[in-house]
């Protein structure tokens, strides 16, 4: 289980454990967790270079009482469209940055029986 192989490497990244299941929003996510001691800007902007032109992006910048919070959504532009987000948070007291990376399985096709 693993994440698309297209998904941008996140720069000094060490993994709380292997790339697991998990239901996020009523649907399954493949999410890897772990940390880096880089800021959540610096990992978004990293993500954001790495998109190349072959992907679309949308980022969110957040801050409440002053822990970063970033979010980077990355999209294939071909059928069927895939997605990795990157959500990188740091509270100010924190010297570093934990990392979530999480992409959607795909729907399993289900027939309509009438």
């Amino acid at each position: 289980m693993k994440l698309p192989d297209w998904t941008p490497k996140v720069p000094q990244f060490k993994a709380d454990g292997p790339a697991a299941k998990k239901i996020v929003d009523d649907e399954v996510d493949i999410v890897q967790t772990g940390t880096s001691p880089l800021t959540p800007a610096e990992l978004g902007d990293s993500w954001e270079t790495a998109k190349g032109d072959k992907l679309n992006s949308s980022r969110s910048n957040n801050s409440i009482n002053d822990t970063k919070t970033v979010f980077i959504y990355l999209y294939t532009r071909d059928e069927p469209q895939e997605k990795v987000v990157l959500e990188a948070t740091r509270a100010p007291e924190e010297r570093t940055t934990h990392v979530k990376i999480s992409s959607p399985l795909p729907k399993p096709e289900v027939d309509d029986e009438d």
